[in-house]
C-alpha cells in the first residue's frame, strides 16, 4: 500500500498546495505566510513499493516467439540501451498461476527451467530497477502425435524397393514432416510437408539378406519439433537363392505347394 499512499500524497501537494492551485479545487494556501509539510516513507520490504536509483526507461525483452510443450530451458534477455541488466526479475506464468521465476545474470541472461502443463500461451513478465514493466506472450508449440506404425511388405527381395506408410496428427494444424529409419542404418531424411492427419509415404530398397530390418518413423512440424519413434514394423529379406535343377523344376510344375515349402526352408 505504500505506493498508493505515496502517490496519493504527491496528488494532495498538487491539486491543494502547490501555490495558484488547480482548479476547481477550492483550497489553495498563501505561499507567504503558509507552508505545507509532508513526508514520504517506504516501510522495508513492501513488495508494492519500487524504489529507483534513475529515470526508468523501456527494456528490451528478447525471448522466442514459441515453445515447445516439453521440459526445456526457456532463455530471456533483458539489456537498457544494448547493455545487459543485471538482476532483472523474470516471471513466466501460465493463466492465473505463477509458473517459475529467475534473476538475469550479468550478461542480462535469464533461464527458466520449464515444462508447460497445457498449450495455453505463456506470459513473460520482466521488472527490475530502473526498468518500466514489461509483459509479453509466448505461444506453446504442441509436438506432432506420434506416428502410426509404418504399414507395408513384411517380407520382400534384396535390390527392390517397398513402399511404406504412415501419418498422425498436429494438434495446432501445422505441415507434418516424417523421417523413416529403415533399419539398416539409413534414413529416408524428412520427407513432406504433409497435411495433419494425412497419409505419407516413402520406398527404400535393402541390399542385405537373409536379415530382418525393423523400420520405424518419426513426425516434425513446420516449427522443427519432432515426435518420438514409432512403434517398428519388420521386414524380412531372405536369402534369394532360387531353387533350380530338374528335380525342382518338376516339383514346381506339379507340386506347387511342396515347391513352395521348399523355398521358404530354404530362403527364410
Amino acid at each position: 500500500m505504500s505506493q498508493v499512499l505515496n502517490y496519493g500524497k504527491f496528488w494532495m501537494y498538487d491539486k491543494y498546495i502547490v501555490p495558484g492551485g488547480c482548479p476547481p479545487y477550492p483550497y489553495t494556501p498563501n505561499h507567504e505566510i503558509s507552508r505545507a509539510e509532508f513526508e514520504m516513507f517506504h516501510v522495508h520490504g513492501d513488495p508494492t513499493m519500487q524504489i529507483r536509483t534513475a529515470f526508468p526507461q523501456n527494456p528490451t525483452v528478447d525471448h522466442p516467439e514459441r515453445t515447445p510443450m516439453i521440459p526445456h530451458i526457456l532463455q530471456v534477455a533483458v539489456s537498457v540501451n544494448n547493455t545487459p541488466v543485471e538482476g532483472a526479475l523474470v516471471l513466466v506464468t501460465q493463466g492465473d498461476n505463477l509458473y517459475i521465476r529467475n534473476l538475469t545474470d550479468a550478461s542480462g541472461n535469464a533461464y527458466l527451467d520449464i515444462d508447460p502443463p497445457t498449450n495455453e500461451n505463456l506470459t513473460v513478465i520482466v521488472t527490475g530497477n530502473n526498468c518500466l514493466h514489461y509483459s509479453g506472450s509466448i505461444i506453446v508449440n504442441v509436438l506432432p502425435e506420434i506416428p502410426c506404425r509404418p504399414s507395408g511388405e513384411t517380407r520382400g527381395e534384396t535390390g527392390r524397393e517397398y513402399l511404406y506408410t504412415t501419418s498422425t496428427t498436429d494438434l495446432d494444424g501445422e505441415h507434418i514432416f516424417y523421417n523413416f529409419s529403415w533399419g539398416d542404418g539409413t534414413y529416408s531424411g524428412w520427407v513432406g510437408p504433409f497435411d495433419s492427419g494425412a497419409v505419407a509415404s516413402a520406398t527404400h530398397a535393402w541390399n542385405e539378406g537373409w536379415k530382418t530390418y525393423e523400420i520405424k518413423v518419426k513426425a516434425m512440424d513446420t516449427c522443427g519439433e519432432e515426435s518420438d519413434w514409432s512403434d517398428p514394423f519388420s521386414i524380412t529379406m531372405p536369402r534369394n537363392q532360387r531353387l533350380s535343377g530338374l528335380f525342382f523344376n518338376i516339383v514346381e510344375q506339379f507340386f506347387p505347394r511342396l515347391f513352395s515349402i521348399f523355398d521358404n526352408i530354404i530362403n527364410r
